[in-house]
């Protein structure tokens, strides 16, 4: 049984802003997201699941660094 003494209140009371939680994103997330497509041909689902991660997850990953699709800035 889950008790209120067993939550920390203390990080649950301040809200992460969004700059820190790109702060607090691995150095190496980028290489590795790059690693995944090119390994699947940039194929999103099967990135997403090299990965172990939703498509959703990894395109709102993809758009924190900045990665296209080749082709798709033209």
């Amino acid at each position: 049984m889950i008790r209120p003494e067993h939550i920390a209140l203390e990080a649950a009371a301040r809200p992460v802003r969004r700059e820190e939680a790109v702060a607090a994103a691995p150095a190496d997330e980028k290489q590795r997201l790059l690693a995944a497509l090119e390994k699947a041909a940039w194929n999103i689902s099967k990135s997403a699941r090299l990965l172990g991660v939703s498509r959703w997850t990894l395109y709102r990953r993809m758009f924190r660094h900045g990665l296209e699709r080749p082709g798709e800035g033209l």
